[in-house]
């Protein structure tokens, strides 16, 4: 079961290398949202350093999100998510 992981996850990762979309995406995405919860916030540095932390593992969040939803499109255009009946 751990070899299967490893070859999809392999794919998963040439497909991205290739299309280059976590960079030109996802990547800009992730600053925008950092940059705008530090406007969104206090100018008081306080608040901001105390916020930081979890701010940044929200804009994570969304960013997984995002690249998650960019691979279920990309095994339901595919056809790779088959039912176990349709399989056999």
């Amino acid at each position: 079961m751990f070899h299967d992981a490893v070859v999809i996850a392999g794919k998963d990762l040439r497909l991205e290398w290739r299309s280059r979309v976590t960079t030109n995406q996802i990547a800009p995405f992730a600053l925008l949202v950092l940059i705008l919860f530090a406007f969104a916030l206090d100018p008081d540095r306080g608040v901001l350093g105390r916020a930081s932390s979890g701010l940044y593992w929200l804009a994570v969040v969304f960013c997984a999100v995002l690249a998650v939803q960019r691979g279920a499109t990309i095994e339901a255009t595919d056809r790779a998510a088959k039912r176990p009946r349709e399989i056999a």
